[in-house]
């Protein structure tokens, strides 16, 4: 059993039939297909910023994101105007674009502009650093921002391309790339243990891996894995924390780690320990160096 097939069977994910895994029809690049988009929702004041809102499809649009980093509309108002007011603007190699940035730490919000005028806004995080190949790109309909899809380890999945403003797109091809994931919930995860195949087991301890969310954008996922580290972090003006976590692991029990961000509003139960399995769902972003 693949650690695709493993994490769809642990968290109940599959096609319409029922299949999992090799079972299932495969998408290289990590998208789900689904009906269910409007089960995300749709943020009014986020779509006052963004063109181009709702459930992310190939093309564009930020939808639930935000629901990573804030918790509620009156607080996304709040840092989108503090960023707007305080912020760091930083410049780009496309005519006329650049970007306003505010934040403590590792979690900020990014507003980016055209012209001077408000184009979108996102929060965006520091990841972990891994070389790895960027094998396609989707540019949003702004021209602006992109998806894009990277390999590692086992793994060919998408990702938001956070590094695309500054140049108009993600190449292609090997690069170094910082990968960060941002929860849309977190929590504690028991053992399970599934018959394999083969008549043999597969226990989810200590596994490490992600599967797309029904319902869910391009790069959204559900995950598990277990927790390495724990940090205290700032989420704008409220608590939150990330941890340094396995986001796959390849047949000779190399680990590829990520930093998964949760504000408090997103964990269930006590804040998770080092050595402690969780499980949920979220957003990863790469950005390309």
């Amino acid at each position: 059993m693949g650690l695709f097939d493993a994490v769809r069977r642990a968290l109940g994910r599959g096609d319409e039939d029922g299949k999992t895994g090799g079972d299932a029809p495969s998408r290289s690049d990590g998208a789900a297909r689904s009906d269910n988009d409007a089960s995300w929702g749709l943020d009014a004041d986020a779509a006052a910023v963004d063109p181009q809102p709702g459930p992310r499809r190939r093309g564009g649009g930020h939808g639930r994101h935000w629901d990573t980093a804030v918790d509620g509309d009156e607080a996304l108002r709040a840092v989108v105007a503090r960023t707007l007011d305080e912020g760091t603007v930083q410049g780009s190699r496309v005519p006329g674009v650049d970007a306003v940035e505010y934040g403590a730490g590792t979690l900020r919000c990014r507003v980016l502009r055209r012209d001077g005028d408000v184009v979108t806004a996102f929060p965006v995080a520091d990841g972990v650093a891994h070389e790895t190949t960027v094998t396609e790109v989707t540019q949003w309909a702004n021209d602006l921002e992109a998806d894009a899809s990277v390999v590692l380890g086992p793994e060919e999945f998408a990702t938001y391309g956070a590094s695309a403003w500054r140049v108009g797109g993600v190449p292609l091809g090997d690069a170094s790339v910082e990968i960060a994931a941002l929860a849309y919930a977190v929590e504690r995860a028991d053992e399970a243990a599934y018959e394999t195949a083969d008549g043999g087991e597969f226990s989810t301890r200590e596994m490490a891996g992600f599967a797309p969310v029904d319902g869910g954008g391009v790069a959204d996922y559900a995950f598990q894995t277990t927790v390495r580290e724990v940090q205290r972090v700032p989420f704008f003006d409220a608590n939150g924390y990330r941890f340094r976590v396995p986001l796959t692991r390849d047949g000779e029990e190399t680990d590829y780690d990520t930093w998964l961000y949760a504000g408090a509003h997103a964990i269930d139960g006590r804040v998770p320990e080092a050595g402690e399995d969780v499980s949920g769902a979220f957003w990863v972003q790469a950005d390309v160096r």
